[in-house]
């Protein structure tokens, strides 16, 4: 990332996650994106500030490569990123708990990202490599599973599908989604998960 003092470059993501947050920028449309990138960049506290330190035909792929790349990852809370969002997902012992049944937790440190993923265990013995994410990064979610497979081979991978909305995946979309994970072995669900403010106290 460009030679921003950290100050400046703290206030400024702290100014766009505010904007991202009020917008719910994972739900908005690549339109409305890229209008909003238009205005950050001129936002005088963003582009204005930025100018300084970066050339300003750069400044849009600064904040689209950078800040707001990443805002997925803070709503999960991994990450650099994650303090500037007054936002979360629900986190994933309550996802895993979700998915799996209230028996099951998550085995500390399993936690890992890009794209989510953890070891669930249960009182019984039992453990699921569970891995999450939406529709479009599915790819991603199966190469996961693929990877996982090749160290485990008797371990049968959970990918998990998750949308913002209470609408199932469409039939033809979900045999689709399961004939892939399918495939590498792996066994596909469908989970909701909503974006909710972050307590207080955080």
């Amino acid at each position: 990332m460009a030679d921003v003092p950290a100050l400046v470059r703290r206030e400024v993501i702290q100014r766009l996650y505010a904007h991202m947050d009020r917008l719910r920028w994972e739900e908005i449309t690549h339109r409305e994106k890229s209008d909003a990138y238009e205005r950050f960049v001129n936002d005088p506290e963003i582009g204005g500030r930025l100018t300084r330190y970066i050339g300003s035909d750069k400044i849009r792929v600064w904040i689209k490569d950078g800040p707001a790349k990443e805002y997925g990852r803070a709503l999960e809370g991994v990450g650099s990123y994650a303090s500037y969002s007054t936002r979360m997902y629900p986190s994933p012992q309550r996802f895993v708990a979700q998915v799996l049944g209230p028996e099951w937790r998550v085995r500390d440190g399993s936690v890992d990202d890009k794209p989510m993923r953890c070891w669930a265990e249960a009182d019984h013995d039992s453990a699921r490599y569970v891995i999450w994410g939406p529709l479009t990064g599915l790819k991603d979610l199966v190469w996961q599973a693929v990877l996982h497979r090749t160290d485990h081979w008797d371990s049968e991978p959970v990918i998990c599908v998750t949308s913002r909305g209470m609408t199932p995946l469409p039939a033809s979309v979900r045999k689709e989604a399961e004939t892939m994970c399918r495939i590498v072995g792996a066994e596909m669900r469908e989970a909701r998960r909503s974006v909710v403010d972050k307590p207080k106290d955080q």
